[in-house]
């Protein structure tokens, strides 16, 4: 199968890092430590994408977390971004390029029923094209 027909599903990590959008800022804060990457997607109960988290926004929470007005935030839905760029399983993987170029992404979450079901990583979309050009090579 040509990777001119990869689709996002055959690319994609199912295994995927995730904030709750209920966990509190340190639990995130955990999570960073524990992988190297610097925004992770955040879900709610059903495991439905409800945002994403960005290692920088818990930075700037910590530097404003001695101000008594920012007392009240400590969950990760309150100072998480809402705004999402999502892909389709089915969708073909050259629709990507863009993200990772152009808009510098390091991974885009893959949803199906807004349930986020994997993540591709530049990596993944790297290592694709690298086995598409090998193709026509050999």
């Amino acid at each position: 199968r040509l990777v001119n027909s990869f689709v996002c599903q055959d690319i994609m990590s199912r295994d995927v890092i995730k904030l709750h959008e209920n966990d509190d800022i340190y639990q995130a804060l955990d999570k960073f430590k524990a992988v190297n990457l610097m925004s992770l997607p955040v879900v709610d109960a059903e495991e439905k994408l409800v945002g994403t988290l960005a290692l920088y926004e818990v930075v700037e929470w910590f530097k404003g977390a001695t101000d008594p007005r920012n007392s009240w935030q400590h969950f990760v839905r309150q100072i998480m971004s809402r705004r999402v760029v999502t892909v389709d399983p089915l969708q073909p993987i050259q629709d990507l390029v863009p993200y990772f170029v152009e808009k510098s992404f390091n991974y885009i979450p893959v949803v199906e029923n807004q349930r986020l079901i994997g993540i591709i990583s530049r990596a993944d979309m790297i290592a694709a094209l690298q086995q598409q050009l090998n193709q026509k090579l050999s």
